[in-house]
């Protein structure tokens, strides 16, 4: 299927420290007082949350009418949360259909292991345009990121049991928040004013009874000294189970990865790739088949085990209040552990047989020797000085696994109040602490192992017993001769004497001091003119320490270096609104306006945002807004001060004629032949060399910041009493978008443009031997260009049957989304790509939340649609296969409530009730790749999955 035809066809585990027991005893103390019990008949819901109280909503810092929002706004209350089964703040944003390609349990794969300690994380990611570009706050304020160096927040951090309600604002904030909020923002508001206390333990498991999840939460919280002072108290425990590829019928096997012989697998067989042989399970010697590959995927995590547990804690206390002046003193903590596991297959080792100079390249692989003894009692035939393609899966050491551990601390402590009857101010000081740790266990220390690969032979070619490593120093360490030619030759002894455990450490901080003050400077005919002006200091640090064996190269074929950098950024802001109409015909009020925010940073200096809104009420029923902002986002640490690392990967060699079969031509074939002189028309690249071709990836500390550009203008109807419906047509663009330049752009790119342009070509290190590529360094510079261009659609309507003689109550929540361009420009001069259609980038996505209530029976019915897609939309090659065409798909979700007296509720619910399995997704798509088959964080991999939960109230 084309791209053409697509389109058209859419259209239509761990214990907690004791460190957290500071954030307990803080709302303890304060809880001293009297704890009052809730009132088990209130009948507070979410009418009450609609009245018109004058608020301040998220997207400003104005105080305003709470259904006046300035921007586009979603969300969910906490009975929403509730209604949707979610675990985590992470799980429920996932419903929406601005979210798209988020990370999370069931999008963790063995490509998250080599990428910080993002393992055990779960990042929101607005309109797919990147987690760094989402800015999430807790109470209206920022939170240190999850990922050491990154910005992004862990939602895996916010206790669900404290969520109040979680407002989703789309479009640029940064004028109002700052860095980072260039797509939208998610605001977290926690509960404040709980009174009493409540136990919550939720379970589940899948219909192949796995994957189970576990939830046991505990609240307390209540006022003091006569109302002045309030408190609440929150421990939550959650566990989720791992879930393996072989556990799914679609997880047998690897991706296709669309080698030259079409087949799926590694040929890192576990006999061994020996050219064109292998050793069969009885260790003959016999010709390597594709029956002899072996599959990566069963041994893969499909959804990854994660255990928390979450301590949080807020408290005000009422200092002054006399003459309209008061003073509250608010304070905000949290401890967050988590532990996550990710579990993957064997190494496998290649061994380099042609004759290069061995001081090429440091990723050089061992080679075994003509001569060596094991070799020779093999029958194997290729040898070993010449041959290209020798590799082995060690198999023995069966399943490996990454372990990160992360604590996340926040404490918050600030003064607000009213200086008079129209102004009020606030000011705090924030600190935010996260440390992790990245066990990688059962690595083979690659010193060690190819040590055991350089034996002397005793002499004896019937008795290898005797046989001895070449080396003293590592038979001092235990070493001795290792067999790699056949399957399960290599002992338990020979693998403890070379696995090592491979500990990283990271540690980030973030320190924000802030305050403004906001109110109305004069009154105009059609109401008060409001402004806030504020200042911000924010500064963060991050310190990653790796493994020696990571530092050094031992652990395998990856190596990394520390980081340790830091900046700081000092902020003014200012926001204006200006009413110029009110009470008159077709207008019943019109106002005006705006926010900027100048940001001087130690890193890229001075960098301004601002937006301009307008708001338009026509009448009761209509109200139309716009709003034109801008936006910035400043390189995070990891950007700018990585120091070079490196690791290997697949690429292809533009220049490959496959000894002549392939006759290259325009600017190719002339750079091609300039490089590599009379060799390149019959150059090529060998299968071993494709695959293991060594990457150099550092930060760069001269990086510039990002600039973004949004347009938002929309509509919101009220025609009668409980229908709101929302239409709002966004535009974003975004500018120097911050990127690590993919090795194999840069490899074409340095061939296929005119002259060898220096930019490209200087990244590429050819061995001056053999003509291989040695290496290729993948900079990270500003250099892209993104677009998205959508329209969302919003209707909520709940009405009261009674009326119409039917009991109880009815309420259905739309959230529908149309992309109308989603493309991609990687650098000045490069072809634009359009992803529109591509999986993560659905034309057309939808929500809905159906919920009937009859007395204390509530059933509640999510359904979430996702169109047809592409698994790539760009490469000819992928547009050709028949299964890079994805079908649209809907996910069924069951829910059913009941309260019993005594404040005891109980709920049952269903998720994926049709038990939909995820797509088969080609690896040509960019989402995945190698042994990868599906997309975990937008499709559901798990399953059918049931939970019940009980809930008791005091």
């Amino acid at each position: 299927m084309t791209k053409s035809d697509h389109k058209n066809s859419s259209r239509k585990f761990s214990t907690v420290r004791a460190s957290a027991l500071g954030s307990a005893c803080f709302a303890a103390l304060a809880l001293s007082g009297t704890v009052h019990a809730q009132d088990a008949t209130s009948d507070e819901g979410p009418a009450d949350a609609r009245e018109l109280d004058t608020v301040t909503v998220t997207g400003s810092r104005l105080q305003r009418d709470n259904s006046n929002a300035p921007s586009p706004t979603t969300g969910f209350s906490a009975a929403e949360f509730e209604a949707t089964g979610a675990l985590t703040a992470a799980d429920a944003l996932a419903e929406l259909p601005q979210f798209s390609n988020g990370f999370g349990s069931q999008s963790q794969t063995i490509n998250t292991v080599n990428d910080g300690f993002s393992s055990g994380t779960a990042l929101a990611n607005l309109r797919n345009l990147g987690t760094q570009r989402t800015l999430v706050l807790v109470n209206g304020r920022r939170h240190v990121g999850g990922d050491p160096g990154r910005s992004s927040v862990d939602l895996n951090a916010i206790p669900a049991e404290m969520i109040d309600r979680i407002d989703v604002v789309t479009g640029a904030a940064s004028a109002v928040y700052g860095a980072d909020a260039v797509t939208g923002v998610v605001n977290i508001i926690l509960k404040d004013d709980f009174e009493g206390a409540a136990f919550t333990v939720r379970s589940g498991t899948t219909s192949e009874n796995d994957g189970e999840e576990l939830q046991i939460a505990g609240t307390i919280g209540g006022g003091f000294d006569d109302g002045r002072g309030s408190a609440l108290l929150s421990v939550e425990y959650t566990q989720s189970e791992s879930i393996f590829h072989r556990d799914r019928s679609f997880g047998q096997f690897d991706g296709n990865n669309y080698q030259a012989d079409g087949a799926q697998g590694s040929s890192a067989a576990v006999g061994g790739r020996w050219q064109g042989e292998t050793f069969d399970a009885s260790n003959n010697l016999v010709p390597f088949t594709n029956d002899f590959r072996f599959q990566r995927t069963p041994f893969r995590n499909l959804q990854a085990p994660v255990e928390r547990v979450l301590v949080s804690a807020v408290a005000d206390y009422e200092l002054y209040a006399s003459d309209g002046f008061t003073v509250n003193w608010f304070n905000e903590a949290s401890f967050s552990n988590s532990e996550s596991e990710i579990t993957f297959e064997p190494q496998f080792f290649w061994f380099r047989g042609r004759n290069e100079n061995p001081t090429a390249s440091q990723f050089e692989a061992p080679r075994i020797s003509a001569t060596n003894p094991f070799y020779l009692a093999s029958g194997v035939t290729a040898d070993p000085s010449t041959a290209s393609l020798f590799l082995r899966r060690i198999s023995e050491q069966g399943d490996r696994s990454s372990i990160v551990n992360r604590d996340t601390y926040r404490f918050v402590t600030g003064f607000e109040g009213d200086i008079n009857d129209s102004w009020r101010y606030e000011t705090y000081y924030q600190y935010g602490r996260v440390e992790a740790t990245q066990d990688d266990v059962g690595t083979l220390d690659r010193n060690r192992f190819f040590a055991g690969l350089d034996v002397n032979d005793n002499g004896t070619p019937t008795d290898l017993s005797d046989d001895t490593c070449a080396d003293p120093a590592f038979v001092a360490l235990g070493c001795t001769p290792i067999n790699v030619f056949g399957q399960g030759t290599i002992t338990q002894d020979q693998l403890n004497y070379a696995t090592i455990d491979v500990l990283s450490s990271a540690e980030s901080t973030q320190e924000v001091f802030s305050g403004f003050v906001a109110g109305d400077i004069f009154a105009l005919p059609a109401g008060d003119v409001g402004l806030v002006v504020g200042a911000e200091y924010r500064e963060e640090t991050t310190t990653v320490t790796p493994d020696e064996a990571l530092q050094d190269r031992s652990a395998a074929t990856r190596q990394v270096q520390g980081v340790d950098g830091s900046y700081d950024v000092s902020e003014v802001f200012a926001e204006i609104n200006v009413p110029v109409v009110a009470d008159a015909p077709f207008a019943q009020l019109i106002e005006f306006g705006g926010a900027v925010r100048y940001s001087d940073y130690s890193t890229v200096g001075g960098e301004t945002s601002w937006s301009l809104r307008g708001d338009w009420t026509v009448n009761d029923w209509v109200r139309l807004r716009g709003v034109y902002a801008t936006a910035v986002r400043a390189p995070n640490i990891g950007e700018l001060f990585a120091p070079e690392s490196s690791f290997t990967s697949a690429l292809q060699d533009p220049c490959d004629t496959d000894g002549g079969a392939i006759t290259l031509t325009g600017n190719r074939a002339a750079n091609c032949s300039t490089v590599l002189g009379a060799a390149a028309a019959t150059f090529d690249q060998s299968q071993q060399d494709s695959q293991v071709t060594r990457q150099l990836t550092s930060g760069n500390a001269n990086l510039d910041a990002e600039d973004a550009t949004t347009f938002t203008v929309g509509a919101v109807f009220t025609p009668i009493s409980g229908l709101t419906v929302e239409v709002d047509y966004w535009d974003v663009e975004i500018e120097d978008v911050i990127r690590p330049f993919n090795a194999q752009t840069i490899l074409n790119q340095c061939f296929d443009q005119p002259g060898l342009p220096t930019e490209f070509c200087a990244a590429v290190n050819r061995d001056p031997n053999t003509n291989q590529i040695a290496d290729v360094t993948a900079f990270v510079v500003n250099a892209a260009t993104e677009n998205a261009e959508g329209l969302d659609i919003a209707v909520r309507y709940f009405f009261d049957l009674e009326s119409a003689g039917v009991p109880g109550d009815f309420g259905v929540s739309l959230n529908y989304s149309h992309l109308f361009d989603r493309s991609f420009i990687a650098f000045d001069g490069a072809d634009e790509e359009d992803r529109t259609g591509e999986i993560g980038n659905f034309e057309d996505q939808f929500s809905a939340q159906l919920n009937y209530n009859i007395g204390d029976f509530g059933l509640g019915w999510n359904l979430r649609y996702l169109s047809d897609a592409l698994g790539n939309s760009v490469d000819p090659v992928a547009l050709a296969l028949d299964g890079n065409s994805i079908d649209s798909i809907v996910y069924n979700d069951l829910q059913a409530r009941y309260s019993l007296g005594d404040s005891l509720d109980l709920s049952f619910g269903i998720e994926n009730v049709f038990d939909e399995d995820p797509p088969l997704i080609t690896d040509e798509s960019p989402l995945v790749g190698g042994a990868e088959i599906t997309a975990g964080g937008i499709y559901d991999t798990r399953g059918r999955f049931f939970y019940a939960s009980v809930s008791k109230r005091f």
